[in-house]
């Protein structure tokens, strides 16, 4: 399996984020955090995906000087997934 580290606000409660001051800003301003999709649809466990932003870019490099995104994307293995996504065997 892979070893990566969420920050802590990946696991934050609803009652953490509504405390929360203006030095989170740019976890707000570049929506970093969580996406759960199912792309529509409404059976997620056959057809969604869960998706991580860590980092994201700003426009034109205002307010945050980034010009680059690191997301993490998981996805269940299920049929026809495999062959459009093909994942190279540890």
């Amino acid at each position: 399996m892979h070893d990566v580290h969420l920050p802590p606000f990946a696991s934050f409660a609803p009652s953490q984020w509504r405390q929360l001051d203006a030095a989170w800003c740019e976890v707000f301003d570049l929506r970093l955090g969580w996406d759960v999709t199912a792309f529509g649809g409404t059976d997620f466990a056959a057809q969604g995906l869960t998706l991580f932003t860590l980092r994201n870019g700003s426009p034109k490099g205002m307010p945050y000087e980034k010009c680059y995104a690191e997301k993490i994307m998981h996805v269940r293995r299920r049929a026809g997934y495999a062959d459009a996504f093909p994942l190279a065997q540890a």
